[in-house]
């Protein structure tokens, strides 16, 4: 077993406020504090729905982080990073700092000038009310040390915590690339949770995504996929303080589905595919009629019955039908669990789409409750 030393991000927040609020003591602090860049004030006028402001970006060898914090009244700041030249958002946040705070950390890649975008999330300002108004710092990444065990993708290595004590797994992730995470404790007293994060972020209480108590045990599982190519984190804590045994497995997740499975699809055809959670509600995936699909409805057929079915009773999903428009899908139809247990079921009048171009626009969307990659089972009928 290797251990390693991650350095990872520490919430300091606290010592955001803190340089708000007595700027002298932080002066006089500890020498390990974060250097403050810089510090600016801003205001969203009545009426407004956003205040603007220029940021000097200065090339760091461990990043910089953004707090955006509310003053004068209870407000929820909501911000964005654009690069001025495109237009195009790097990093958007809301209350990824204390408390209402917004937050954002940048690598030490990002450098130069950028826009920050700040909205309440409540709307406008209105009149008859304080302004809302809120201090910008900028300081120095500060990371700390993290004690954190190899392993790999395809293997599994046992851990043991005291009680009410923490464990870091450090393990490496390709962009697109799905992993299953399994935490199985030794005994039925100990009730293990995890949380995976970036290197970067291990330190600090944003995971990407956790699980307690999954596949109806007591034991912890998570299927995701991976954002970006780099180093990944797990923690293992516990719910109560019992401690024990455990033996972490981490194995690949299945491929997400090609161009061959999301063809056009037949009546009276079933098509299998392996889908990744997209989140938001969004869909994992849109599907055409096939060619001899719309030319059976053009000729006559009124009514189509589709079902999406999960594996194995542990994926619950979600069908939509709807059309394709300028601003992106439609929804017009949508179900869950109307099919048997936890299947989906859509019956679709689709005589009056015979005419124009609606046929050629029309496109179911699948998609699960779950995390990760997801096998479903798409029927048309």
């Amino acid at each position: 077993m290797h251990m390693r030393i991650l350095k990872a991000f520490s919430g300091a927040s606290m010592l955001a406020m803190a340089a708000v609020c007595a700027p002298v003591a932080m002066a006089q602090g500890a020498a390990d504090a974060p250097r403050v860049l810089s510090t600016q004030t801003g205001t969203i006028a009545f009426g407004d729905e956003m205040a603007s402001q220029t940021l000097d970006i200065r090339r760091s060898e461990n990043g910089v982080v953004v707090d955006v914090i509310p003053i004068g009244t209870e407000w929820d700041p909501v911000i964005m990073l654009k690069d001025p030249a495109t237009g195009a958002t790097i990093v958007e946040d809301d209350d990824g700092g204390n408390g209402l705070a917004s937050q954002v950390v940048l690598g030490p890649e990002v450098s130069g000038t950028l826009e920050l975008q700040v909205r309440s999330m409540s709307g406008a300002t209105m009149g008859g009310q304080v302004p809302s108004q809120f201090v910008v710092i900028m300081r120095e990444f500060m990371p700390i040390e993290i004690n954190a065990t190899d392993i790999a993708i395809g293997s599994s290595t046992p851990g043991s915590l005291p009680a009410s004590g923490t464990q870091f797994f450090a393990f490496s992730g390709v962009a697109g690339q799905s992993v299953e995470i399994a935490v199985n404790a030794d005994n039925d007293a100990f009730d293990p949770n995890i949380a995976l994060f970036t290197a970067m972020a291990a330190g600090r209480g944003d995971p990407l995504a956790e699980n307690d108590d999954g596949q109806d045990t007591l034991n912890s599982f998570l299927s995701f996929v991976f954002p970006q190519t780099g180093e990944y984190v797990l923690r293992v804590s516990e719910i109560g303080d019992a401690g024990g045994g455990f033996t972490v497995e981490l194995k690949a997740g299945p491929e997400v589905s090609g161009p061959e499975a999301l063809r056009p699809i037949g009546i009276g055809e079933t098509r299998e595919m392996a889908l990744a959670n997209t989140g938001d509600g969004e869909p994992a995936a849109l599907i055409a009629l096939s060619d001899a699909a719309k030319r059976a409805i053009r000729g006559g057929r009124g009514q189509l019955v589709v079902t999406l079915r999960g594996a194995n009773g542990q994926v619950d999903p979600v069908l939509a039908a709807g059309f394709l428009t300028p601003i992106g899908f439609a929804s017009q139809a949508e179900d869950d669990d109307g099919g048997d247990e936890l299947d989906s079921r859509l019956e679709l009048d689709v005589s009056a789409m015979r005419e124009g171009d609606w046929l050629d626009n029309f496109r179911l969307a699948p998609r699960a409750y779950n995390e990760g990659v997801y096998a479903l089972e798409l029927t048309v009928e």
